[in-house]
């Protein structure tokens, strides 16, 4: 090959080495000059959940009146075909994510933030329909709700950065917060003397996350994702119940004993499912 042909196909070489070049600068530029990106959307939170059977612990109050009057009042222990589910929610979020400084800008960071939302407690099986705790009436369906907070710490990879549709993976960390819970039961409320509670514990769990974004103009483009969220088993339990007495505890001036409290272990494992539009900066 003589020098002209060298340089000439030197030159083709080049010419087709363009687009790769200039398409992986462009992507590193779009990382490194806008490593940022935010997007907002809207989140279907559909809980898998599940319950263990609902345990009623008697207080020593009542445990002192069945030996006193040689009687039971209510049966300790947990109650047979009962449970708890928790409902779905649907929850505006915010995301806002970071492009590590490796990796060829594929893979990021993001925190993923939801506004306060309120989940509603429903019973389940025998709580729902059989009567209960010596009432005439079973409890019904909904048992009251909770407000929640759920922040969650993800690390994703982007693939196919060069396209305008671009796949992506993701796992982390999910935080449920809940405060403000409260039973709305009208049973409850009014056969246990109005004050009964509800406390729900916080729990931690890992996430995994599924989607695409679609670039549809300049730094903006717009996002559709799954996540799972596994691990969330809560204990939950209802206080400030007091028993209905018979006639021969009211003769005896006795009233508004303390019942005791009812507990279970909620397991949530939400399914989420997000739409959204963002863009980088």
């Amino acid at each position: 090959m003589n020098k002209t042909q060298l340089i000439i196909s030197g030159l083709a070489a080049a010419t087709m080495l363009l687009p790769v070049t200039a398409s992986a600068d462009d992507h590193m530029s779009a990382s490194g000059d806008k490593p940022f990106y935010f997007r907002a959307g809207v989140t279907l939170i559909r809980p898998d959940s599940s319950s263990t059977e609902v345990t009623l612990e008697e207080s020593d109050e009542i445990d002192a009146i069945e030996t006193a009057f040689n009687t039971e009042l209510v049966n300790e222990g947990p109650i047979e075909g009962s449970g708890i589910s928790v409902g779905d929610s649907n929850v505006p979020t915010v995301t806002l994510g970071y492009v590590l400084p490796y990796a060829d800008g594929h893979l990021s960071v993001e925190t993923i933030l939801g506004l306060p939302y309120t989940v509603e407690i429903n019973h389940t099986g025998s709580l729902k329909d059989e009567p209960q705790l010596g009432l005439p009436v079973a409890f019904g369906e909904k048992l009251g709700e909770t407000k929640a907070l759920s922040p969650a710490v993800s690390l994703v990879y982007k693939f196919m950065l060069e396209e305008k549709v671009r796949p992506y993976v993701g796992a982390g960390i999910a935080y449920l917060y809940t405060y403000d819970s409260e039973v709305t039961n009208a049973v409850i409320q009014s056969a246990f003397g109005g004050g009964a509670e509800m406390e729900i514990d916080n729990g931690l769990g890992y996430l995994l996350q599924a989607g695409a974004e679609y670039n549809f103009y300049e730094n903006w483009f717009v996002t559709a994702d799954v996540k799972y969220v596994g691990g969330l088993d809560l204990d939950a339990q209802v206080t400030n119940l007091d028993v209905p007495t018979d006639a021969r505890t009211t003769a005896a001036g006795i009233a508004g004993i303390p019942l005791g409290k009812n507990t279970t272990t909620v397991t949530v494992d939400p399914w989420a499912y997000s739409i959204g539009v963002g863009f980088s900066f």
